[in-house]
């Protein structure tokens, strides 16, 4: 401080001086990894609160506060995914989520990341029982991006928010640079991790997104990748979960689906001609 300016520790009235309890800001939001400036972390909010839990929720017309989980089945897809992100060393270390148009990859991406949010997973574990090894470990995810309209220097800018790593070069802008600076960056890290990419597809540029910037950073030997994208990509040596497989499609998945949904056990205030019938839905 300068001379003309002195420090005083005063007390709130009621509050003992013997002990501060901490000050968090109004807009604090605990799901938030550190790092993000405001432009960033409204990014990582919308992608979770826009995309990520309404696709997990199973129904994208849910109120972002409504505590109401459909999702229902895909026990094959998330049991193969748990078990590849409960291993140390995974081989390969891309694991990407594929099919058509409305197959439901967002859905199981989602349904992923709010499970695996420490923050979020007691709220649909609280309504539907689930088998432990569909269950992702806790903050299994150190990143989870929806791509959807992303240029490749935005993508880059977030992985280096989130991940807590040095900013890079403002006058970098071409991918195959980005691509090399990030995967340098990463290296230096040392520590694991898991990052989730959705919408592949709908980036702004996507296979220059893929080819200069992730695909080279699943090659670091510390760094796993989940990605999800329809069909259009040369994927490499990858671990697939191919949607349009019927081996991912439990054999009531689609029924069970329809009659929660018909029945809104859930939603007690919705009036459904179809709670009182529950052998029509």
């Amino acid at each position: 401080l300068p001379p003309y300016q002195t420090a005083t520790w005063l007390c709130a009235p009621a509050q003992s001086c013997d002990v501060l309890s901490p000050i968090r800001k109004p807009q604090y939001d605990s799901r938030m990894p550190p790092g993000l400036d405001l432009e960033d972390q409204e990014h990582y909010r919308h992608a979770l609160e826009a995309h990520f839990i309404p696709r997990a929720q199973g129904g994208e017309t849910m109120a972002p506060d409504s505590n109401i989980w459909y999702f229902t089945g895909r026990e094959q897809a998330l049991r193969e995914i748990c078990l590849w992100l409960r291993q140390d060393q995974p081989n390969p270390r891309l694991l990407v989520v594929t099919g058509g148009p409305g197959m439901g990859k967002s859905a199981l991406l989602g349904r992923l990341v709010t499970l695996a949010d420490p923050d979020i997973r007691d709220q649909p574990l609280a309504q539907t029982p689930l088998r432990e090894d569909t269950i992702p470990p806790p903050n299994a995810f150190h990143a989870a991006i929806h791509l959807r309209n992303l240029q490749i220097r935005q993508v880059a800018d977030l992985l280096t928010a989130t991940l807590a790593l040095p900013p890079l070069d403002p006058k970098l802008l071409d991918a195959y640079d980005l691509g090399i600076a990030l995967g340098q960056q990463l290296a230096k890290r040392k520590e694991p991790a898991c990052l989730l990419f959705d919408a592949l597809d709908e980036a702004a540029d996507p296979k220059p997104l893929w080819r200069s910037l992730l695909q080279p950073l699943s090659t670091i030997p510390h760094v796993r990748l989940v990605i999800g994208a329809r069909p259009l990509f040369e994927w490499g040596t990858a671990k697939l979960i191919d949607l349009n497989d019927a081996r991912y499609l439990g054999e009531t998945d689609v029924e069970d689906y329809i009659a929660r949904r018909l029945l809104a056990e859930e939603e007690p205030d919705r009036r459904t001609a179809c709670r009182r019938q529950p052998e029509v839905a």
